[in-house]
């Protein structure tokens, strides 16, 4: 069926689901044949542009000096998005990059002082917590649920209320989201009436275009504080029969991967397979999604799918392919990476070095 234009919300590289993006915004119609997110047909596997293995220890070395040299430079971005991508890639070598994320926990955009605490939470910088503690009373509640995920990440106990609260209340349902992910984070197996609570009355108030993520947020919250009875849910959400499930599905494909939903593979491997009657393929977000969740779980096919997208003329496709590779352990697929740590678009170059230094600490 013909695929009409929608937006998506996906995840940072953090896992943390805070930042709205363009993503499928990109032309959803006959999916990537109408769009800028064409699928590049002079660049395929083994084909990465800049050729060149990198495997000697000298090259990984360089290249990971490389990446860090492009985060320290992306930290002082006046575009807001690029510093935020900047701190959650800094969150990966906190050690190296402490001040990057110390700095960010003060920035003046909400985004990127949501993601800095989110960057302690993911490297359990437990020495920045006094940093983060003023969040916990921001003006700003995705913000405010940041700095929660990085108290109860480092072990400290704090009041969950708002937590419930903004699930079930806020005036955003990006927030309510995003609380619903943390209590999933919390381990507080406590918190899972509350979730089914908020499936039931919180869901089905919300805007149509939400009521669906909402629900893959909360059955992945569920899934893990032990209720794995939630992931045949999820995975139903990965075949989209009409172009507003489009974002649902590329979700229920990230979800899939952080969760290690090995049995899912097989029908991750279908959606990337996808063809419609004309040929045509699913959106690159969505594909690009299915493929970095394939690659966590160590399926290197999925890379192909990333390589199709290596030289897509939208920057927001080009760093998805990024992560992609990134999503890989170890410099296998750092040659293509050296390519984009030099594209032109300071956010795609952050990405692939986020995506090097991701790669290199796994």
């Amino acid at each position: 069926m013909p695929l009409t234009p929608a937006t998506t919300a996906p995840r940072t590289l953090s896992g943390l689901a805070l930042m709205l993006s363009t993503g499928l915004a990109t032309c959803l119609t006959g999916c990537a044949t109408q769009s800028g997110s064409q699928p590049n047909q002079g660049q395929r596997a083994g084909q990465p542009g800049n050729a060149g293995i990198i495997s000697t220890p000298v090259d990984v070395s360089k290249l990971r000096e490389e990446a860090i040299a492009i985060v320290e430079q992306m930290a002082a971005n006046p575009d807001g998005a690029v510093r935020a991508n900047a701190v959650e890639a800094a969150a990966f070598v906190p050690r190296r990059l402490r001040a990057i994320i110390d700095a960010g926990l003060s920035d003046s955009t909400p985004g990127v002082r949501a993601v800095a605490a989110s960057a302690v939470a993911r490297s359990q910088s437990k020495d920045l917590l006094p940093r983060v503690e003023p969040l916990l009373e921001d003006p700003n509640h995705s913000v405010q649920v940041a700095a929660m995920h990085a108290y109860l990440k480092n072990g400290r106990a704090i009041d969950q209320s708002p937590l419930g609260r903004m699930l079930m209340n806020d005036d955003s349902p990006w927030v309510s989201r995003q609380a619903a992910f943390v209590l999933g984070e919390s381990g507080n197996r406590s918190a899972l009436g509350l979730l089914r609570s908020a499936a039931a009355q919180r869901g089905p108030v919300l805007p149509p275009s939400h009521q669906l993520v909402f629900q893959l947020q909360i059955a992945e919250a569920m899934v893990k504080l032990g209720e794995r009875d939630q992931l045949p849910v999820i995975r139903a959400a990965l075949y989209p029969s009409q172009p507003e499930e489009l974002e649902a599905a590329a979700l229920a494909a990230q979800i899939l991967g952080e969760l290690r939903d090995r049995e899912s593979i097989g029908q991750l491997l279908n959606v990337l397979a996808y063809r419609d009657r004309e040929g045509n393929p699913y959106p690159a977000e969505v594909r690009l999604g299915v493929a970095s969740s394939l690659a966590r779980m160590g399926t290197d096919t999925a890379v192909i799918a990333a390589d199709d997208y290596l030289a897509d003329a939208n920057p927001v496709i080009r760093a998805q392919a990024a992560s992609v590779y990134g999503s890989h352990p170890g410099p296998k697929y750092w040659d293509r990476l050296r390519t984009l740590m030099q594209d032109k678009d300071p956010s795609v170059r952050v990405a692939a070095a986020a995506a090097v230094l991701r790669s290199g600490s796994r």
